[in-house]
């Protein structure tokens, strides 16, 4: 296993299990709006941002895309109160981080406004060296910029950097930036994530620990 000088994280299921939430919020959606939820696009939303959804959702079925967006979000809003949650470990494995001298920076496809209530709701201020949300690109991943400028916050070169993610199009930002990507496998299946360029996947953060010894 290399030596990896910096970790950096995706936050929608990895850091905050609101994977799930999202799913049910679009979903809600979908059937508020009599779409059919075979729309082969609907899983490969998951890891991008909230302007190619929407845009590409409007595009498709008319409407405002700004619309939409206040609709789903509506949606998870309620469903983040009743059910919104740590993936379990990560803070202890953010701990384990810190006493290794090892900075961890979030890199979400997710709006600031969405970083900060996340961070508020689990007290997450001052865990991350800094964050890199859909603001601060002009290309979303599956585009390594996302990744690219989290390693530069992190001081380290791409290659000496662990991407933590769980989506496809989020291991192949990790991938063609030059970092290692290990992929958690709440979102989709390891082949999947194998498939799209993940070094290795791993199904709880103390197996993680473990495999890159903090």
């Amino acid at each position: 296993m290399p030596t990896f000088r910096a970790v950096l994280f995706d936050m929608d299921g990895v850091v905050v299990d609101t994977e799930p939430i999202h799913e049910e919020a679009l979903q809600r959606l979908y059937a508020a709006r009599g779409w059919p939820l075979a729309d082969p696009r609907f899983f490969a939303f998951k890891g991008r941002t909230p302007d190619e959804v929407f845009g590409e959702l409007a595009d498709e079925h008319g409407g405002a895309a700004d619309e939409l967006a206040a609709e789903k979000h509506a949606h998870y809003e309620l469903l983040f109160e009743q059910r919104g949650r740590l993936i379990p470990g990560v803070t202890t494995f953010l701990d384990a981080l810190d006493r290794a001298s090892l900075p961890a920076v979030l890199v979400t496809s997710g709006r600031r406004a969405e970083v900060a209530r996340v961070f508020a709701r689990f007290g997450l201020e001052g865990r991350f060296r800094a964050v890199v949300a859909a603001e601060d690109v002009t290309r979303s991943k599956p585009d390594p910029e996302p990744y690219i400028a989290g390693a530069a916050h992190a001081g380290m070169p791409p290659k000496a950097c662990l991407v933590v993610e769980d989506t496809v199009h989020g291991v192949r930002a990790g991938v063609a930036a030059g970092c290692t990507v290990a992929a958690y496998t709440g979102t989709f299946p390891p082949d999947l994530l194998v498939a799209a360029g993940a070094a290795f996947t791993f199904d709880a953060f103390d197996d993680l620990a473990g495999r890159i010894g903090v």
